[in-house]
């Protein structure tokens, strides 16, 4: 799915930096990089993303949440101002969230 979502960015012209597999991964990205939006899945195998976008939400970096979980594991604070495209999200949709938290 990631792969699928990077051949989707690309086509769109966007920048990927890295798809990245892990929690610890994506931290130290974040110490490294200052993406201009961050797509982020909710589950980094199995672990919880939240770290992720708390240090997202801290550092005023936008993010969109892509995940097939929704309703409860989305009642985290750091999550609550993102918005969530279900998987797998149509080019047009992440194209269109993307912008949205781009431009807002």
């Amino acid at each position: 799915m990631a792969m699928d979502l990077e051949t989707m960015l690309l086509r769109e012209g966007c920048e990927v930096i890295e798809l990245v597999p892990s929690i610890e991964r994506a931290l130290l990205i974040l110490e490294a990089e200052r993406p201009d939006a961050v797509l982020l899945d909710l589950n980094l195998h199995g672990e919880s993303s939240t770290a992720v976008a708390a240090r997202l939400n801290d550092r005023k970096i936008p993010f969109v949440v892509v995940s097939g979980y929704a309703g409860s594991s989305m009642n985290d604070p750091a999550l609550q101002n993102a918005p969530l495209v279900g998987k797998p999200p149509t080019p047009a949709e992440l194209t269109r969230r993307l912008s949205e938290v781009l431009h807002s």
